[in-house]
């Protein structure tokens, strides 16, 4: 199953995806980007990311919690590779 395939079997409902987008919308602030990462890491750091959420948006720590423990999706990928995400039935795709 691609990246792709995967990110459209979990996030099917506008509101999962609508998670998505404010998940990936922390990566894009470079004051949370500096929270959630490590001094010698270009990833996120999953203890620290789940530490920021339950002091900005607790209601997206069982969020994020179950993209790593339901799937086998990369977390920096979903948070990271560019993706259009669309709010309807319409499949997430790369703009690649």
């Amino acid at each position: 199953m691609t990246f792709a395939d995967q990110l459209n079997a979990f996030f099917v409902s506008p509101s999962s995806r609508t998670k998505l987008i404010t998940l990936r919308t922390f990566w894009r602030d470079w004051h949370v980007r500096e929270q959630v990462t490590s001094s010698d890491e270009h990833g996120v750091n999953y203890e620290k990311l789940i530490g920021h959420l339950k002091a900005i948006n607790p209601a997206m720590v069982s969020f994020v919690e179950s993209i790593a423990t339901t799937t086998s999706m990369n977390l920096d990928a979903v948070m990271r590779a560019p993706m259009r995400i669309p709010l309807t039935c319409q499949p997430i795709t790369s703009p690649l």
